[in-house]
């Protein structure tokens, strides 16, 4: 079986004192040409609630969410042919910071616009989700 997941020594991308709205995050010094996606940590290093939001570059979602101070996530998403992403980070002084982890290669696909899936799910039920019509 090929290998799809690639870790990387971990990269800060975005420090915690820069401001972006959705602005573009170039990886292509740190990730190879076909790479499809990027494993990245976002922490919020501030007490502070603040909005942010990760999304494939050309994406027109626009998810940003509150998270409160002390705050993180890991998750994975597509990058365009020219490795990048777009970050969105914003508060008054925004304080999240993103790291890459590592990449993913041919095998690991990713939609530039969200699918929003729902109908029938509950809070705190293990709900069976069918997601065949979608690949």
């Amino acid at each position: 079986m090929q290998q799809v997941f690639f870790p990387i020594a971990p990269v800060t991308i975005c420090p915690g004192t820069t401001q972006y709205n959705y602005a573009d995050i170039d990886l292509s010094a740190w990730i190879p040409v076909g790479a499809t996606g990027a494993i990245l940590y976002v922490r919020n290093t501030n007490a502070g609630v603040r909005q942010w939001s990760v999304r494939t570059n050309g994406s027109t979602d626009n998810l940003a969410a509150d998270a409160s101070g002390s705050c993180h996530a890991c998750g994975i998403i597509g990058v365009d042919a020219a490795r990048k992403i777009e970050f969105y980070n914003v508060g008054v002084a925004p304080r999240w910071e993103m790291l890459l982890m590592g990449y993913t290669m041919a095998g690991a696909e990713f939609f530039t616009n969200g699918v929003l899936i729902s109908g029938g799910l509950g809070a705190g039920v293990w709900t069976p989700i069918d997601l065949s019509a979608l690949v």
